[in-house]
């Protein structure tokens, strides 16, 4: 679960990928706002080129995967397919985004005292280091 996606490990909402891709993903996950989809696969899997900047790291990604004439097609297609299994758990994902704004809330709250502790203990760290 990341910060801003907060997607529950859900039915629905969990899909399987190859550690590659899952890791490229997290260049979607990590942005505040998606703006080529709702979900971070479906954004992830809209990198066709078309939307992005010339530099774009994902569409770079997807390039090294399947030539220009099959991408698009290939990253729509499975699109669709993520779209279908999403449907056949309506209600669980219905409740992923009921959860969403206040699981949202409490990552951003988390996350913030995780920084605020981990400048702490670093700072204390230094200064043991440095009395010695």
């Amino acid at each position: 679960m990341n910060r801003f996606r907060a997607g529950l490990h859900i039915p629905g909402n969990v899909i399987v990928s190859c550690k590659k891709c899952n890791n490229e993903k997290r260049r979607d996950d990590q942005l505040h706002e998606l703006k080529l989809a709702k979900t971070g696969w479906e954004s992830f899997l809209s990198h066709d080129g078309s939307n992005c900047s010339e530099h774009c790291k994902t569409c770079a990604y997807w390039k090294t995967i399947w030539p220009d004439e099959m991408r698009v097609k290939n990253l729509k297609a499975a699109r669709q397919k993520i779209l279908g299994f999403r449907a056949r758990y309506a209600e669980s994902i219905e409740l992923n985004l009921k959860a969403h704004d206040s699981l949202r809330q409490e990552l951003d709250k988390i996350y913030r005292e995780c920084q605020s502790f981990a400048t702490v203990r670093i700072k204390e760290a230094v200064d043991l280091l440095l009395k010695v």
